[in-house]
């Protein structure tokens, strides 16, 4: 999970500029490895996850859907 999430934090960091269908993939994936991360724990509190889906720009409403 850290390679994709440091990668992505660096990108933003430095303003790069991608195509869409790149930033989408790149989102994909480290979404993907923290799943497969929290798989692994089955439970976490709700602080650390409100703490990744700050830092991954998921809002209130997606968790609604």
């Amino acid at each position: 999970m850290v390679r994709n999430y440091a990668k992505l934090q660096q990108m933003i960091d430095q303003r790069e500029r991608h195509r869409i269908s790149y930033w989408i993939k790149l989102i994909q994936d480290v979404m993907v490895e923290l799943e497969e991360e929290a798989e692994g724990r089955q439970e976490m509190p709700f602080e650390e996850f409100q703490k990744w889906a700050r830092a991954l720009g998921i809002e209130k409403g997606w968790a609604k859907e």
